[in-house]
């Protein structure tokens, strides 16, 4: 029996970034999205097992973008992993114990393993 595939909603303005992602999570379903508003949409009607979200989006940021998800669903919370590149204004955000991150530029593993947790594949 085979076992479905674990549901991923990349999210970055950047489509190469975005094509980028989905090529190295060939163990998952990945979806992509380059508009912050589109991706809040299908976060509040469709399920995922993690978003990777980009913190610096243009028009609603990776934090606007997570706490607007999480405030219509709060079981999406422990499913964001994002992608950071050094942007100051949301460190403390990124700061907060119950946040994944990963820091821009990274690798495959680091980003599988981080995935792997928050997908309970372990």
């Amino acid at each position: 029996m085979m076992r479905e595939l674990p549901r991923v909603l990349v999210i970055d303005d950047d489509p190469a970034v975005c094509r980028a992602i989905a090529r190295m999570l060939d163990h998952y379903l990945v979806e992509t999205c380059v508009d912050p508003f589109d991706a809040l949409e299908r976060l509040t009607t469709e399920d995922f097992a993690a978003v990777i979200c980009d913190i610096g989006l243009p028009r609603l940021s990776g934090v606007e973008l997570y706490e607007r998800a999480t405030f219509a669903r709060p079981e999406m919370a422990t499913r964001f992993v994002f992608l950071t590149g050094g942007n100051a204004a949301a460190q403390h955000f990124l700061e907060r114990p119950d946040i994944r991150s990963v820091q821009k530029p990274f690798v495959r593993a680091e980003l599988a393993a981080i995935l792997a947790v928050v997908t309970g594949r372990t």
